[in-house]
Protein backbone atom coordinates (compact mmCIF):
# COMPACT_ATOMS: atom_id res chain seq x y z
CA UNK A 1 0.00 0.00 0.00
CA UNK A 2 1.45 3.36 -1.02
CA UNK A 3 0.35 6.86 -0.09
CA UNK A 4 2.40 9.51 -1.88
CA UNK A 5 1.72 12.91 -0.34
CA UNK A 6 -1.08 14.57 1.61
CA UNK A 7 -1.93 17.88 3.26
CA UNK A 8 -2.71 18.01 6.96
CA UNK A 9 -4.04 20.79 9.19
CA UNK A 10 -3.73 20.70 12.97
CA UNK A 11 -5.54 22.92 15.45
CA UNK A 12 -5.54 22.93 19.23
CA UNK A 13 -6.17 25.39 22.03
CA UNK A 14 -4.42 25.49 25.38
CA UNK A 15 -6.30 27.04 28.31
CA UNK A 16 -6.81 26.73 32.07
CA UNK A 17 -3.20 25.65 32.54
CA UNK A 18 -2.40 25.34 36.24
CA UNK A 19 1.27 25.66 37.16
CA UNK A 20 2.67 24.64 40.54
CA UNK A 21 3.94 27.70 42.39
CA UNK A 22 7.70 28.00 42.68
CA UNK A 23 8.43 25.65 39.76
CA UNK A 24 10.11 26.62 36.48
CA UNK A 25 6.81 26.68 34.54
CA UNK A 26 5.11 29.06 36.95
CA UNK A 27 7.21 32.08 35.94
CA UNK A 28 5.55 32.12 32.51
CA UNK A 29 8.82 32.48 30.62
CA UNK A 30 8.44 29.27 28.64
CA UNK A 31 6.38 29.56 25.46
CA UNK A 32 2.83 28.23 25.78
CA UNK A 33 2.54 28.12 29.57
CA UNK A 34 -0.01 30.95 29.43
CA UNK A 35 -2.16 29.16 26.87
CA UNK A 36 -2.88 29.98 23.26
CA UNK A 37 -3.94 28.59 19.89
CA UNK A 38 -1.71 26.18 17.99
CA UNK A 39 -2.59 26.22 14.29
CA UNK A 40 -0.37 24.49 11.75
CA UNK A 41 -0.39 23.41 8.12
CA UNK A 42 1.78 20.58 6.88
CA UNK A 43 2.63 17.89 4.36
CA UNK A 44 2.68 14.16 5.13
CA UNK A 45 4.40 11.46 3.07
CA UNK A 46 3.84 7.77 3.84
CA UNK A 47 4.81 4.34 2.53
CA UNK A 48 3.17 1.31 4.15
CA UNK A 49 3.88 -2.26 2.99
CA UNK A 50 3.13 -4.00 6.30
CA UNK A 51 1.21 -7.27 6.16
CA UNK A 52 -0.79 -6.26 9.24
CA UNK A 53 -1.17 -2.76 10.68
CA UNK A 54 -1.83 -4.05 14.21
CA UNK A 55 0.96 -6.64 14.50
CA UNK A 56 3.22 -6.69 11.43
CA UNK A 57 5.60 -9.55 10.69
CA UNK A 58 7.04 -8.23 7.43
CA UNK A 59 7.17 -5.05 5.41
CA UNK A 60 8.04 -1.40 5.95
CA UNK A 61 6.29 1.62 7.42
CA UNK A 62 7.72 5.05 6.63
CA UNK A 63 6.08 8.35 7.51
CA UNK A 64 7.59 11.80 7.25
CA UNK A 65 5.86 15.09 7.93
CA UNK A 66 6.60 18.79 8.18
CA UNK A 67 4.39 21.52 9.67
CA UNK A 68 4.51 25.30 9.84
CA UNK A 69 2.71 27.05 12.70
CA UNK A 70 2.29 30.75 12.00
CA UNK A 71 0.21 33.78 12.94
CA UNK A 72 -0.92 33.96 9.30
CA UNK A 73 -3.01 30.82 9.87
CA UNK A 74 -4.23 31.80 13.32
CA UNK A 75 -1.47 30.40 15.52
CA UNK A 76 -0.31 32.08 18.72
CA UNK A 77 3.10 30.48 18.14
CA UNK A 78 5.54 30.64 15.25
CA UNK A 79 7.62 27.52 14.74
CA UNK A 80 8.31 24.57 12.46
CA UNK A 81 7.97 20.87 13.23
CA UNK A 82 9.48 17.89 11.35
CA UNK A 83 8.88 14.21 12.05
CA UNK A 84 10.07 10.82 10.82
CA UNK A 85 9.02 7.28 11.72
CA UNK A 86 10.63 4.27 10.07
CA UNK A 87 9.71 0.68 10.96
CA UNK A 88 11.09 -2.50 9.37
CA UNK A 89 9.82 -6.01 10.08
CA UNK A 90 11.56 -9.34 9.43
CA UNK A 91 9.69 -12.66 9.68
CA UNK A 92 11.86 -15.46 11.06
CA UNK A 93 9.96 -18.62 10.38
CA UNK A 94 6.29 -18.86 11.32
CA UNK A 95 6.46 -17.72 14.94
CA UNK A 96 9.29 -15.20 15.27
CA UNK A 97 9.57 -11.57 14.18
CA UNK A 98 12.42 -9.09 14.45
CA UNK A 99 11.18 -5.49 14.33
CA UNK A 100 13.07 -2.19 14.25
CA UNK A 101 11.74 1.31 14.87
CA UNK A 102 13.36 4.74 14.51
CA UNK A 103 11.62 7.99 15.49
CA UNK A 104 12.72 11.59 15.02
CA UNK A 105 10.94 14.77 16.14
CA UNK A 106 12.58 18.15 15.42
CA UNK A 107 11.31 21.64 16.26
CA UNK A 108 12.65 25.10 15.53
CA UNK A 109 11.37 28.54 16.48
CA UNK A 110 8.89 29.58 19.17
CA UNK A 111 7.80 26.03 20.06
CA UNK A 112 5.16 25.87 22.84
CA UNK A 113 6.13 23.79 25.85
CA UNK A 114 3.27 21.33 25.37
CA UNK A 115 4.43 20.51 21.81
CA UNK A 116 8.11 19.99 22.63
CA UNK A 117 9.68 16.60 21.94
CA UNK A 118 9.54 14.17 24.85
CA UNK A 119 11.13 10.92 25.92
CA UNK A 120 9.23 7.76 26.72
CA UNK A 121 5.69 6.48 26.61
CA UNK A 122 4.24 3.11 25.65
CA UNK A 123 5.71 2.95 22.15
CA UNK A 124 9.40 3.98 22.25
CA UNK A 125 11.89 4.12 25.13
CA UNK A 126 9.51 2.21 27.33
CA UNK A 127 10.58 2.65 30.94
CA UNK A 128 10.23 6.45 31.00
CA UNK A 129 7.09 8.47 31.62
CA UNK A 130 6.06 10.26 28.42
CA UNK A 131 6.31 13.75 29.89
CA UNK A 132 9.31 13.35 32.21
CA UNK A 133 11.92 14.80 29.82
CA UNK A 134 11.27 17.49 27.20
CA UNK A 135 13.32 19.55 24.78
CA UNK A 136 13.13 20.90 21.26
CA UNK A 137 14.26 17.69 19.55
CA UNK A 138 14.08 13.94 20.02
CA UNK A 139 15.64 10.97 18.25
CA UNK A 140 15.56 7.32 19.28
CA UNK A 141 15.74 3.82 17.86
CA UNK A 142 14.73 0.42 19.18
CA UNK A 143 14.72 -3.23 18.25
CA UNK A 144 12.23 -5.87 19.38
CA UNK A 145 12.24 -9.67 19.20
CA UNK A 146 8.79 -11.28 19.17
CA UNK A 147 8.14 -15.00 19.61
CA UNK A 148 4.72 -16.65 19.79
CA UNK A 149 5.49 -19.82 21.74
CA UNK A 150 2.00 -21.18 21.23
CA UNK A 151 -0.98 -19.92 19.25
CA UNK A 152 -2.26 -18.03 22.26
CA UNK A 153 0.89 -17.05 24.17
CA UNK A 154 4.13 -15.32 23.29
CA UNK A 155 6.85 -13.09 24.65
CA UNK A 156 9.01 -10.21 23.47
CA UNK A 157 12.37 -8.67 24.37
CA UNK A 158 13.30 -5.12 23.41
CA UNK A 159 16.10 -2.58 23.69
CA UNK A 160 16.24 1.08 22.71
CA UNK A 161 18.45 4.15 22.87
CA UNK A 162 17.76 7.87 22.37
CA UNK A 163 17.27 11.26 24.01
CA UNK A 164 15.81 14.74 23.81
CA UNK A 165 18.15 17.65 23.08
CA UNK A 166 18.26 21.32 22.10
CA UNK A 167 21.27 21.18 19.79
CA UNK A 168 23.19 18.17 18.50
CA UNK A 169 26.25 19.19 20.53
CA UNK A 170 24.13 18.78 23.66
CA UNK A 171 23.96 15.00 23.13
CA UNK A 172 26.24 13.21 25.59
CA UNK A 173 26.76 9.47 25.46
CA UNK A 174 26.76 9.10 29.24
CA UNK A 175 23.36 10.83 29.44
CA UNK A 176 21.60 8.95 26.65
CA UNK A 177 18.33 7.34 27.69
CA UNK A 178 18.38 3.57 27.28
CA UNK A 179 15.44 1.19 27.46
CA UNK A 180 15.56 -2.54 28.16
CA UNK A 181 12.68 -4.86 28.83
CA UNK A 182 10.34 -7.63 27.88
CA UNK A 183 6.72 -8.59 27.88
CA UNK A 184 3.98 -11.11 27.32
CA UNK A 185 1.53 -11.45 24.45
CA UNK A 186 -1.85 -13.15 24.81
CA UNK A 187 -3.75 -13.67 21.56
CA UNK A 188 -7.23 -12.18 21.68
CA UNK A 189 -7.87 -12.82 17.98
CA UNK A 190 -5.30 -15.08 16.32
CA UNK A 191 -6.71 -14.61 12.82
CA UNK A 192 -6.47 -10.81 12.97
CA UNK A 193 -3.25 -10.97 15.07
CA UNK A 194 -4.72 -8.87 17.86
CA UNK A 195 -2.79 -9.48 21.09
CA UNK A 196 -3.04 -8.24 24.64
CA UNK A 197 0.33 -6.57 25.26
CA UNK A 198 1.90 -6.35 28.72
CA UNK A 199 5.40 -4.83 28.72
CA UNK A 200 7.85 -3.97 31.48
CA UNK A 201 10.58 -1.47 30.60
CA UNK A 202 13.65 -0.35 32.54
CA UNK A 203 15.37 2.97 31.84
CA UNK A 204 18.01 5.12 33.50
CA UNK A 205 16.58 5.32 37.01
CA UNK A 206 13.04 4.70 35.74
CA UNK A 207 10.69 1.77 35.13
CA UNK A 208 7.29 1.39 33.53
CA UNK A 209 4.51 -1.12 32.90
CA UNK A 210 2.42 -0.84 29.72
CA UNK A 211 -0.81 -2.61 28.81
CA UNK A 212 -2.37 -2.34 25.34
CA UNK A 213 -4.09 -4.34 22.58
CA UNK A 214 -1.65 -3.16 19.89
CA UNK A 215 2.08 -3.60 19.51
CA UNK A 216 4.40 -0.75 20.47
CA UNK A 217 5.15 -0.26 16.75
Amino acid sequence: MFHPLGVDYQLSKYYNLNMESGKILSNGELTGTKGGINSGLGLVFMIDTRDNVVSASRGVFLQTSGYVYNAAIGSSFNYSNYNLTFNKYFAIGRRMVLATNTVMNLNSGDTPFIEMARVGGNSILRGYAQYRFRDYNFIASQIEYRYMVWNKLGFVAFAGLGDVFNKTQDIESEQLKYSLGGGLRVALDSKEKINLRVDYGVGRGNTGVYVSVTEAF
